[in-house]
């Protein structure tokens, strides 16, 4: 841990290893946590609490789904007026698998302003509109400062099913999802089809069989 005061500013760092990160079960484990933030140097009984910060991760991640809260809809965009619940609805990508984990974000006033995310994973499966993408490959993201997801599956040596049809086998596959962090900014958009913003609430899917 460091503290330190630097041009009126009180800065603090940390670093953390060998951490293990969870919801009800761990997803994420022998990581490597930084993190970093600053306020205005004051005296004790005055320090605000800091609303800008900087957080890296480096790791394993064994379980790809806590992801999917990040690239689901919410079911009132299809009608159903409930939270996202375990069936995929259209709209929704679920993913699985394990791999290693890069992570970088930045947050300003509170908020998130960017983030950028890599996986390699060795085994990953993503299913959403009823296909099912399964092999090796990665996951490429980026929060932009416009509170814009890009998520990029990429898939190598990979089969695609139906509805249990293999359509293709050793298939070069990519899955591209783009949606506001807001997921009631994502709902309302759906609502209008997208009108105005043709990157909200979008899944596009190409692959090439080998």
């Amino acid at each position: 841990m460091r503290l330190a005061v630097e041009s009126d500013q009180l800065h603090f760092s940390t670093q953390l290893n060998d951490v293990t990160l969870a919801d009800t079960h761990p997803y994420a484990e022998n990581a490597d946590l930084h993190l970093a933030s600053q306020i205005s140097n004051q005296r004790l009984d005055q320090l605000e609490l800091p609303t800008t910060a900087t957080l890296a991760l480096k790791g394993d991640i064994t379980r790809l789904n806590m992801l999917d809260r990040f690239l689901a809809l919410d079911n009132e965009a299809s009608g159903t007026g409930s939270t996202v619940s375990p069936v995929n609805n259209e709209g929704n990508v679920h993913l699985s698998g394990h791999g290693q984990i890069q992570a970088h974000a930045t947050i300003r006033d509170s908020r998130p302003h960017d983030a950028k995310l890599t996986i390699q994973a060795p085994e990953l499966a993503a299913d959403t509109l009823g296909f099912i993408a399964r092999g090796s490959g990665s996951l490429n993201a980026q929060l932009t400062p416009q509170e814009i997801i890009e998520a990029t599956l990429s898939f190598a040596d990979a089969t695609l099913h139906h509805q249990e049809r293999l359509l293709l086998d050793e298939a070069d596959i990519n899955i591209i999802a783009t949606s506001p962090i807001d997921p009631q900014k994502c709902v309302k958009r759906h609502r209008q089809r997208c009108v105005g913003n043709p990157h909200a609430c979008q899944i596009l899917m190409r692959y090439k069989a080998i």
